[in-house]
């Protein structure tokens, strides 16, 4: 059975119980005051933009579950990432409608995921990386710079330099690319006295822009018989 309410369609579940998971930052709402029927309670559904509502005729509830909008970057309410279910297959007082747009929504208002880039090749080759930012927020980024080369000829225990890391909190538009490019490792020594490759510096910037937004050097390499030196300013943090 499906309902229109204010040109938003809700279907009336067979199972008694819906499920939503905690990938998704949720609230409850239950009302009591206007409770008389099914539509009302399907209104004020739709006035809140909830994706699901449970009707129980013994308590005279109506229950809602809102999806808060973490899309962009702003993440919700403490405690909000749980696992609820929604009404019981096995009471009969309850009836549970679910929302036409409640995969979409569950999908558009979900926290942004991670994105991990790595070096695209080895030694002097490799490519700029790009990626498409989907929606409007506030976004982190964090980058490395790579460690110099190494070498296994002499003084094995001495190590390469280390890149340095560096991070910042950043407001992009959506549409924006970001232009990625990841610093490679350096040439290891083959042969001695030969000393190996400096690590690459990792840098990120927009398409279009002067300036990179972030940009974390790398690390120096060894030569045959000294290590290689750390970037300078090991770690960055800032907010844009």
């Amino acid at each position: 059975f499906r309902s229109v309410t204010n040109g938003r369609e809700f279907e009336l579940l067979n199972s008694r119980s819906i499920v939503i998971d905690d990938s998704v930052s949720s609230n409850l709402l239950n009302e009591t005051s206007f409770f008389r029927s099914d539509v009302e309670c399907l209104s004020w559904c739709n006035l809140k933009l909830c994706v699901a509502v449970v009707v129980n005729d013994t308590s005279k509830v109506c229950q809602m579950a809102v999806i808060n909008d973490e899309s962009t970057g702003q993440p919700g309410p403490n405690g909000s990432h749980v696992t609820r279910q929604l009404g019981s297959p096995n009471d009969l007082a309850v009836r549970v409608w679910k929302a036409e747009d409640f995969e979409a929504q569950l999908k558009s208002k979900a926290p942004i995921s991670d994105v991990v880039f790595k070096n695209s090749s080895t030694g002097r080759s490799g490519l700029v990386q790009n990626y498409t930012i989907n929606s409007t927020g506030c976004y982190r980024i964090q980058a490395y710079g790579a460690a110099g080369g190494s070498t296994t000829v002499v003084n094995a225990g001495v190590r390469p330099g280390y890149g340095a890391y560096a991070a910042v909190n950043y407001n992009l538009t959506a549409g924006a690319v970001l232009k990625i490019v990841v610093g490679q490792a350096g040439e290891n020594v083959v042969s001695f006295p030969v000393g190996a490759g400096g690590g690459g510096g990792s840098f990120v910037y927009i398409e279009g822009d002067t300036y990179p937004i972030l940009v974390a050097g790398g690390g120096g390499a060894m030569s045959g018989f000294t290590p290689g030196k750390n970037f300078i300013t090991q770690s960055i943090d800032q907010e844009i």
